[in-house]
């Protein structure tokens, strides 16, 4: 096989990633934005509740393959109910966290975590 015919290999198979991952991208704005005009300007803790269960559950969320797809369920039967374990999100830069990271979304497992907390609770590559 020439040269020319491995780079053009290359360059499609770069070229069909790139569509995906601009697809995906698109998938999750449009996702975010329906929530916003179904939802309105929420409470912080209302869109963590709510975008946990929906990447948990929902097959046409972009982070099914992350969170769904794994096994990973949300088991919170309300709002109420997960608002009164994990509490208000405290002032800065806090969002929710999976203590075990292989675990549900349930009473027991969730946080409030700064992003160098969650980098450091994140899944390995095998």
């Amino acid at each position: 096989m020439n040269t020319i015919n491995v780079m053009t290999r290359r360059m499609r198979l770069t070229l069909a990633q790139r569509k995906y991952r601009t697809a995906n991208l698109e998938k999750c704005r449009n996702s975010l934005r329906t929530f916003r005009v179904q939802n309105g300007p929420e409470a912080p803790e209302y869109a963590a509740f709510h975008k946990a269960k929906h990447r948990c559950t929902n097959p046409n969320s972009c982070k099914w393959k992350d969170y769904g797809e794994r096994g990973i369920r949300f088991l919170f039967t309300s709002f109420e109910q997960f608002l009164a374990e994990i509490g208000p999100r405290p002032e800065g830069k806090f969002s929710l966290d999976r203590i075990d990271n292989d675990g549900n979304y349930e009473p027991g497992n969730v946080r409030w975590a700064t992003m160098k907390e969650q980098m450091a609770n994140k899944k390995r590559a095998a």
